[in-house]
């Protein structure tokens, strides 16, 4: 009895191993091995980041990865190295290409060139095997699709493919170029049709551009027929979030030009943006008062309940002890009407900076029990985490003082 059992099982576990062997074989080392090993076998290299928490990385994990067709066209192709994007090499490659979604899939020829790039889970194997087929095209993938750009090629549905294959990672210069060849090649009567106000409002990021200078002219025409799916505040964001270019380029005319655009807006998350963008500019050329003017000015119309996010980039924007004492002020402000994970992490953050390491730890640790009590799990995992390390942080700098 003891022999049948013994060999019901050893079969049980051939059977897992063949099946897992019909899909993907799963590559687990570094980045670097990774590449010598695909220039070794003359294939290309597909990187998975995933996290712990995502939930279509589980799923392709579960339902494409094991299937035999998969297998086939992927083994025969591709080395297929799985990362975790929040541990050990994982974070540095996830700054390196700025992946924040998953799961997200870096592609790179057998020399080591990086050539495509896609987030999203494809939920069926031929879904999966045509965007590892698309990568492999020298004419289609994102290398390419830039590279024929470069040469002059100017057909809108050229251009359009280009955009949305690579407006994800690619230099924004070239989406920025690419838009101004499509916006050249159209009548401006034709943005008014969805398909171009989609690529407008999905796309284009420059005040400046042909098409933003169309529709804020006629911006009338364009919210009579878009107001009721939502897009009545398309123009008003992206002029507040140009302003962030704008401070970066020490550009004060393109500031104040997208600012008074952004202004017009009735929304709060658009004028909380306003504040954010423009604080770099403001800490550059020394004008805090104004910057503080806009924020009092952004807490008396729209409450301080936004205000967590304003102190953060103060946070991570300077050092200086002065600025840092009026972003804990703007936070109690907050703190005393609402405590949230968001405002009490933030403040923890702060008070570590500014060397006040006991009160730190208390609002680090009360931040951690806020998270917590999220329900969301991603959220949850990712808020500890971000928690946990400031308090490791906290615990060193307190030792080492003593």
């Amino acid at each position: 009895m003891i022999r049948k059992t013994f060999i019901l099982a050893f079969v049980l576990v051939c059977f897992q191993f063949v099946a897992k062997a019909q899909g993907i074989k799963i590559y687990t080392g570094s980045l670097s091995d990774a590449k010598a090993l695909a220039k070794k076998e003359h294939k290309y290299l597909i990187v998975d980041g995933f996290t712990d928490w995502c939930g279509w990385c589980k799923f392709m994990d579960r339902n494409v990865y094991p299937q035999k067709e998969v297998g086939d066209f992927f083994n025969a192709n591709y080395i297929f190295l799985q990362m975790n994007m929040e541990q050990g090499e994982g974070k540095d490659i996830a700054r390196q290409y700025r992946l924040n979604e998953y799961p997200s899939f870096l592609f790179f020829d057998s020399s080591g060139s990086f050539v495509h790039y896609y987030f999203g889970a494809s939920t069926t194997p031929p879904a999966f095997i045509k965007l590892g087929q698309t990568a492999m095209d020298t004419m289609h993938n994102c290398r390419g699709l830039a590279y024929r750009l470069f040469k002059g090629e100017q057909d809108t549905a050229f251009i359009k493919e280009l955009i949305k294959s690579t407006y994800y990672y690619a230099d924004p210069k070239i989406i920025e170029n690419a838009l101004a060849v499509y916006w050249t090649a159209l009548p401006n009567t034709k943005l008014i049709e969805k398909e171009n106000w989609d690529m407008f409002k999905y796309y284009e990021q420059n005040v400046n551009s042909i098409a933003f200078g169309y529709i804020y002219a006629h911006k009338a025409e364009f919210l009579a027929r878009y107001h009721e799916k939502g897009d009545s505040n398309v123009l008003y964001i992206k002029a507040a979030l140009f302003i962030k270019k704008a401070a970066d380029d020490k550009d004060e005319v393109q500031l104040m030009k997208a600012r008074e655009i952004a202004l017009q807006s009735t929304d709060k998350q658009t004028i909380y943006t306003v504040c954010v963008n423009e604080f770099p500019f403001y800490l550059q050329k020394g004008s805090l008062n104004d910057f503080y003017a806009d924020v009092d000015h952004f807490i008396q119309k729209y409450g301080s309940d936004w205000v967590w996010g304003i102190a953060s980039t103060i946070g991570t924007s300077t050092d200086d002890k002065k600025v840092l004492e009026k972003a804990l002020g703007y936070l109690e402000q907050d703190l005393k009407k609402n405590k949230t994970y968001y405002n009490t992490d933030t403040y923890a953050h702060i008070l570590f900076k500014l060397g006040r390491y006991k009160e730190a730890y208390a609002s680090a640790n009360d931040a951690m029990d806020l998270a917590s009590a999220i329900n969301d799990y991603q959220e949850r995992t990712r808020d500890s985490g971000q928690t946990g390390e400031l308090l490791e942080q906290i615990k060193k700098s307190m030792a080492a003082k003593n």
